[in-house]
C-alpha cells in the first residue's frame, strides 16, 4: 500500500466523554516527527479500536457511545471517521471491491 494514501486500519466507537468535545478537545498526535505527514491531530484519544464494533462493546462496556450513528473506523493518518467516509476511503485504497454494500456504509466485515 502507498504511505501517503490513507486506508482504514480497523473499527472504532468513539468514547461517552469525547463526543461531546469531539471537534474542540483533539490530542496532538503522539510521535512529533509524523505530524507533518499525517496532519497534527489524532483521534485516537476520543475512540476506542477493535477488529469489528461488537469487539470494543464487550471489552470497553460503558465506555463507548451505543448509538449506530457514533460507530466508525479509525484510519491510517489517525483519523475516526463514520461509516460512510470510511467506505470511500476503503474503495479508494482498494481494501474493499464496492459489491458488498449498495448504501455506501463500511461494515468490519467487509474488511476482513
Amino acid at each position: 500500500m502507498n504511505n501517503k494514501q490513507e486506508y482504514i486500519l480497523c473499527a472504532a466507537v468513539l468514547k461517552k466523554e469525547k463526543y461531546v468535545t469531539l471537534l474542540e478537545d483533539r490530542m496532538t498526535f503522539k510521535n512529533p516527527s509524523k505530524q507533518e505527514e499525517y496532519g497534527k491531530y489524532d483521534d485516537i484519544y476520543i475512540c476506542c479500536i477493535g477488529r469489528r464494533h461488537c469487539d470494543i462493546f464487550d471489552r470497553y462496556h460503558g465506555e463507548v457511545e451505543r448509538n449506530p450513528y457514533h460507530q466508525g473506523f479509525y484510519t491510517s493518518h489517525g483519523r475516526y471517521v463514520d461509516r460512510r467516509e470510511a467506505y470511500k476511503i476503503a474503495m479508494e485504497a482498494g481494501q474493499i471491491s464496492g459489491e458488498y454494500n449498495e448504501n455506501g456504509i463500511l461494515f468490519s466485515e467487509d474488511l476482513y
